[in-house]
């Protein structure tokens, strides 16, 4: 199985929407945070030729993130929602969740800081200290061989979201 950890793209400055009242979760992306995912999930396409499902935390930026990569791919990826995605939520939910997966899925999980690096960390270390930090719209691609598990996964590649954009910038075949 190959899972890529992909944080969600930039969303509304937080403070600024907090003084709305509004709760946190519906905050959404920027129209520049969307602009920049656009190109950026270009440059994941051209990594990753195929993504056959997406789960995706079920907080608002982050769905709107999933929905932006979705589109990206000709044979649309499923997408869902996957609650253990939600801030503080201990990556073993997510590695249960993973096991239930056909083994030979691409999968994409879209999701939130620190999070999403302590899941990376527990699918390659078995740790739940990150030894990275996702930015916005960054994202991490790691191959288990066998059923996911703690410690299972080999990293194959970190990207930022400046490298995923020049990559999309090239030209890509449909």
């Amino acid at each position: 199985m190959d899972i890529l950890i992909l944080r969600h793209a930039i969303a509304e400055d937080r403070l600024i929407f907090a003084a709305s009242e509004a709760n946190d979760d519906l905050r959404p992306l920027t129209g520049r945070g969307r602009r920049r995912m656009e190109r950026g999930a270009q440059g994941i396409r051209r990594v990753l030729r195929r993504i056959d499902i997406i789960a995706t935390s079920p907080l608002v930026r982050a769905t709107e993130t999933a929905t932006i990569l979705a589109r990206t791919y000709l044979e649309a990826p499923e997408l869902v929602e996957l609650p253990t995605l939600a801030p503080g939520i201990d990556p073993a939910e997510t590695t249960r969740w993973l096991g239930t997966q056909p083994p030979e899925a691409v999968v994409a999980l879209v999701g939130h800081e620190p999070d999403l690096s302590s899941l990376l960390a527990w699918l390659t270390t078995g740790g739940r200290e990150g030894f990275t930090h996702l930015r916005k719209a960054g994202a991490a691609l790691v191959h288990c061989p066998g059923e996911p598990e703690a410690g299972g996964g080999q990293l194959q590649w970190l990207a930022t979201a400046k490298q995923l954009r020049l990559l999309g910038e090239r030209t890509l075949a449909p």
